[in-house]
């Protein structure tokens, strides 16, 4: 998942050297960590330029986002109960079509494609 080549190499370097656990964290967190970092600081600095920042939400986005949280606690708590945390790969495809799914649904509503009420 990382965010560029030098990241597959250090994550690959970082997992041969026995620490997979530490490059999945890593594959997840510095991706997030640039988003975060990059996007508050961004802000940051515009506000101390301009004072109040402004930033309109589309109407539809708080439902999205309803969506993606719910989806996430299913996963995350119904689902590996369910199959005693013992994974088959039939799960990894479900998964990729439901991130197809969440993926283009986002992308209708951000382009006004799909209104939802």
């Amino acid at each position: 998942w990382g965010a560029s080549s030098g990241d597959l190499a250090s994550l690959l370097a970082t997992a041969r050297a026995g620490n997979g656990a530490m490059a999945i964290s890593a594959c997840f967190a510095t991706p997030l960590f640039q988003l975060l970092a990059g996007a508050g600081c961004s802000l940051l600095y515009v506000g101390m330029l301009r004072g109040n920042i402004a930033i309109t939400i589309h109407s539809n986005l708080p439902a999205m986002f309803a969506f993606a949280i719910g989806l996430l606690l299913f996963l995350s708590f119904v689902v590996p109960l369910y199959y005693k945390y013992h994974f088959k790969r039939q799960l990894g495809y479900i998964l990729l079509f439901l991130f197809v799914c969440y993926a283009i649904l986002l992308f209708c509503t951000g382009f006004g494609i799909l209104v939802l009420v």
